[in-house]
């Protein structure tokens, strides 16, 4: 989901005879097609992201990632950085997206990077951290991560909540590690379809709780989920914020926005 291109526990060689440099190691792939994605197992245990090698199953745009993550590491190196922006579509399409607007005009005057990947998992999150070393010409003050959506969402939660959690908290971790100076905003996610009784909406549900649970003072937790709904009580969701599912709108990222730039402001002053 989230315009899903690879699921996998890393990285690696793509298909079409492409082979991005920073992958040319001894990894082998399989590639499954999307009637198998259900029968792919989950990672041997939730704080081992590389304990498989890799398994991908390519859907669409096969060179559409590597030049992607290339574009990612070309930025991290020639670009100053006070914020970095971690995660998936969600994230991705604040920059290329509906959102890029306010990405031009407000967040790239801040000097912020968007680390971003469409399809991303927390397990490969953790690779692309691990890879990059999140290694910036300045560190970043503030990071910002919204991820967990293609773990627990599409395919009636591929990944349950608790593994997810094991692995995003390895990822904040590794956060820490990588960018020591800076103080992280962790987002819960967006509704999860308009109706709330889905399994989809469940899932996300339980997500943010899990999240919630998460306590660490350098850890600033943007709990703005409620904020997409049309009401506490009926929990429908405000599909003016959204283009499907899971997509935020020009009007979505507006009020993502509303929330995250005065946090950001807050932060960066502490510094």
């Amino acid at each position: 989901m989230i315009r899903l291109l690879f699921t996998c526990l890393a990285l690696g060689p793509l298909v079409g005879g492409y082979v991005n440099p920073a992958f040319a190691d001894n990894s082998t792939v399989e590639w499954q097609s999307i009637d198998h994605f259900t029968k792919i197992p989950n990672p041997k245990g939730p704080t081992d992201p590389n304990s498989e090698k890799i398994r991908t199953i390519a859907l669409q745009d096969k060179h559409w990632v590597p030049k992607r993550v290339e574009e990612i590491k070309n930025q991290m190196k020639t670009s100053p950085c006070d914020i970095l922006f971690l995660g998936d579509s969600l994230t991705e399409q604040f920059e290329k997206g509906l959102g890029k607007e306010l990405w031009k005009t407000i967040w790239q005057p801040l000097k912020a990077i968007n680390f971003g990947l469409s399809g991303d998992t927390t397990a490969n999150l953790l690779w692309r951290i691990d890879d990059s070393k999140l290694k910036t010409i300045t560190s970043p003050k503030v990071c910002v991560l919204l991820i967990g959506y293609n773990d627990i969402g599409r395919w009636e939660g591929q990944f349950p909540v608790q593994e997810t959690l094991e692995r995003t908290k390895l990822i904040l971790d590794k956060i820490r590690q990588y960018c020591p100076d800076a103080q992280i905003i962790l987002t819960t996610c967006f509704p999860y379809n308009g109706e709330p009784d889905t399994i989809f909406r469940k899932n996300a549900d339980a997500w943010n709780e899990a999240l919630r649970s998460i306590k660490d003072d350098h850890i600033h937790l943007l709990d703005i989920s409620d904020d997409y709904l049309i009401s506490d009580a009926s929990r429908l969701r405000d599909n003016s914020f959204f283009v499907d599912s899971v997509h935020l709108s020009k009007k979505g990222y507006e009020k993502w926005n509303e929330s995250l730039l005065p946090l950001v402001k807050k932060l960066m002053k502490k510094d």
